[in-house]
């Protein structure tokens, strides 16, 4: 992730700034969890699957799996009993799983909630 060209300014590929978005879902639902920890509140990241879109069908020519079926893990995750306490984890199909390296790096969730804030004018070192 190049911290850098988040915009995709000095560089723009499609895929690569798909990428880079989902990379930020999981750098913050990360970072949020642990601003949330002893409040009662979970964060945790999911992959939704291939779902199909019209994105997927245009740019790939594929078909994915029905919207409900790639709801089915974030429905999961809001509403099961057992997960109630589970936070700062990822799932895929409504199992845990390891997401990618980069993802785990809490310096790297650190700066990019620190560029988010900025982002949206909550202004740099905004915490909560």
């Amino acid at each position: 992730m190049d911290l850098e060209n988040l915009y995709a300014e000095k560089k723009f590929h499609g895929w690569g700034a798909y990428c880079v978005s989902k990379l930020g879902n999981l750098l913050f639902a990360f970072a949020l969890a642990r601003r949330l920890a002893g409040f009662g509140v979970t964060s945790n990241a999911l992959h939704p699957g291939t779902v199909n879109t019209k994105m997927l069908q245009k740019a790939w020519g594929m078909i994915g799996q029905t919207v409900e079926e790639g709801a089915a893990t974030s429905v999961y995750l809001a509403s099961a009993p057992k997960l109630a306490d589970t936070t700062w984890a990822y799932f895929i199909n409504r199992d845990a799983a390891r997401s990618f390296e980069q993802s785990r790096d809490r310096a790297l969730q650190e700066k990019f909630w620190e560029i988010s804030a900025e982002m949206v004018g909550l202004g740099a070192g905004h915490q909560n």
